[in-house]
C-alpha cells in the first residue's frame, strides 16, 4: 500500500498483510509543498506529483523505486533556463522558480 501525507510531504509504503511500514520518505523539498494527488503504482515505479504552484512553488513529478522509496528520477513542470523545454517559456517572470503562479497573478491583475 502506498500513501501520501498531504502537507507533510511524505510517501509511506505499508505492508498490506501486516500493516507495518516498509519505508517512509519525505519528499518536501520546498516550504509549503504538498502531495495532494494519489500516487500511481506501476510495476517498476511509484509516480508522485508535488503541488503548490498556485502559491509560487516549483511543481514536479517524480518516480520512486517501489521496494525502497528511493527517487529514480524527478522532473519539474516548468523547466529552468537551459533545461529541455525552457525555450518554450518566453517571459521575464522567472516562472520556473515560482511555479508559474506569479506569472498568472501578474497577468490577471
Amino acid at each position: 500500500m502506498i500513501s501520501v501525507t498531504g502537507y507533510d510531504g511524505r510517501v509511506i509504503a505499508t505492508d498490506k498483510e501486516t500493516g507495518k511500514i516498509v519505508w517512509d520518505k519525505n519528499l518536501r523539498d520546498q516550504p509549503d509543498l504538498e502531495l495532494t494527488a494519489a500516487p500511481l503504482a506501476l510495476k517498476d515505479s511509484i509516480i508522485i506529483g508535488g503541488s503548490g504552484g498556485d502559491r509560487g512553488l516549483r511543481n514536479w513529478v517524480a518516480s520512486l523505486e517501489p521496494k525502497t522509496g528511493d527517487i529514480q528520477w524527478k522532473t519539474f513542470s516548468i523547466p529552468a533556463p537551459g533545461e529541455p523545454g525552457s525555450e518554450t517559456w518566453k517571459d521575464n517572470h522567472n516562472a520556473w522558480q515560482t511555479g508559474g503562479g506569479a506569472f498568472l497573478r501578474h497577468r490577471l491583475l
